[in-house]
């Protein structure tokens, strides 16, 4: 397993605040192709704007993340990428979510307060939800 760690990672994108990350990159490839990223804390409105500068996303998916206006923090994220796997298992992810909101967008209602664990891959996920505030949705 090869792996790559950065304690202090800079990252400065135009109209996104500079943040400083910790991130750990690795891989292996025993079977077959396994990449994992681990990000210590991820605010989920830098996302949006970092995706809409380098990732064309198809119109769906930018109308969504226009639309919805996601914020709040992922903590300790953890993506893997299985290039070789079948489209559903190639990637998958789990985070815990701190006070993460969203406007409404077609029969998605808006919600706010949202805390909890989030899991899944590309065509399912499951969210547990822990807050002792409690969430609201519109």
């Amino acid at each position: 397993m090869q792996t790559a760690w950065f304690e202090h990672f800079q990252l400065d994108i135009n109209e996104v605040p500079a943040r400083d990350w910790r991130i750990a990159l690795s891989y292996e490839n025993k079977e077959s192709p396994v990449w994992q990223l681990s990000v210590e804390q991820l605010e989920l409105a830098d996302v949006h704007s970092v995706l809409s500068r380098v990732w064309p996303l198809p119109q769906v998916g930018a109308d969504v993340l226009n639309t919805m206006q996601p914020s709040g923090t992922l903590d300790h994220l953890q993506l893997q990428w299985r290039p070789e796997a079948v489209l559903a298992e190639r990637l998958t992810f789990d985070s815990n979510l701190e006070n993460v909101a969203f406007s409404a967008w077609h029969d998605v209602p808006a919600a706010s307060g949202i805390s909890g664990r989030i899991s899944g891959d590309l065509l399912q996920g499951e969210l547990r939800l822990a807050s002792d505030t409690g969430f609201s949705y519109i």
